[in-house]
């Protein structure tokens, strides 16, 4: 995360993975979540300008990236 200090949206990211997600109890709960087409697993979570790819695994949500909206989809799922 340390890139992502100089950003406007670097609160917004720490906020919602270390704060928001340990509260919501179903995936339905998470605006801005949408699911990648040809991944049965793969979704990403839009925040102003940047990506957080998420692995929802049925119980656990891993988070794998977070990228800047041009760049997460050549890295993100692989």
């Amino acid at each position: 995360m340390k890139p992502l200090k100089s950003t406007p949206y670097y609160e917004s990211i720490k906020r919602f993975a270390f704060e928001e997600v340990i509260e919501i109890s179903t995936l339905e709960e998470i605006t801005n979540l949408k699911k990648l087409q040809g991944y049965d697993n793969a979704y990403r979570i839009r925040i102003g300008d940047y990506r957080l790819g998420v692995i929802f695994d049925g119980e656990t949500l891993i988070f794998e990236r977070v990228l800047h909206r041009k760049e997460i989809y050549r890295y993100f799922p692989k």
